[in-house]
């Protein structure tokens, strides 16, 4: 599209915010009177600056002392200008971190204050009555909902022969917003589990109860 003669030179961009030492490119464009865009070559145009702080040959602006400067361009005898703030400083202040929320509250060692059990075993009504099968153990904490989000852990041994196996960890759980701790086990066929929740680190603390999977399958 054909232009007409310059007429306008912007200065890209119109207001910057920087820090002292900090760096600011600014781009020189052009126009004509029906504000139609003009190319402007790089040595056509002449950058000036009032203010603190510096300007290269190329409209790289370096801030200094805080205060406020004008970045000028001019081609032509046109003149374009900009404005930049700059703060004390050498950057926008840092955002302390969001302090992480507080552990949950330990849980004293004894047997008063250790687990109350809830029903030692249960089963869901929609477990079909053949393999795999699969039930629950769960235990309220005595704290109740204090204890929301209180991590345990959970070791089970299989009964074989009448005997009990060692137990073998199985995997954390965590106690929900009632304080209450369940956790599903699922087998092929019937068999006995002891179940045992445990405090991480107080291995000697804990409590212990069995759930006979398909037990009740008749």
């Amino acid at each position: 599209m054909p232009t007409g003669p310059l007429a306008v030179v912007d200065v890209v961009p119109g207001t910057a915010v920087s820090w002292q030492g900090g760096v600011t490119d600014f781009v020189a464009k052009g126009q004509d009177a029906a504000e139609n865009g003009i190319a402007l070559a790089p040595a056509d145009v002449t950058w000036t600056l009032d203010g603190p702080g510096a300007i290269s040959t190329s409209g790289q602006y370096t801030a200094a002392a805080p205060g406020t400067a004008t970045v000028a361009a001019t081609v032509q005898g046109i003149r374009g200008t900009a404005s930049v703030t700059v703060n004390p400083g050498t950057g926008p202040p840092v955002e302390p971190p969001v302090p992480a929320p507080p552990p949950p509250p330990p849980i004293a060692i004894g047997a008063a204050s250790a687990l109350g059990l809830r029903p030692a075993t249960g089963f869901s009504a929609k477990t079909p009555k053949v393999a795999p099968l699969r039930g629950f153990v769960s235990w309220r904490f005595s704290g109740g909902a204090a204890l929301a989000g209180q991590r345990v852990n959970v070791l089970v041994a299989k009964k074989t022969m009448g005997a009990w196996g060692s137990p073998a960890y199985l995997k954390s759980a965590w106690a929900d917003a009632k304080g209450v701790v369940t956790v599903w086990m699922t087998a092929s066929a019937a068999t006995a589990l002891n179940v045992r929740v445990q405090w991480p680190g107080d291995p000697g603390h804990g409590v212990s109860t069995s759930v006979a999977l398909g037990a009740y399958w008749k």
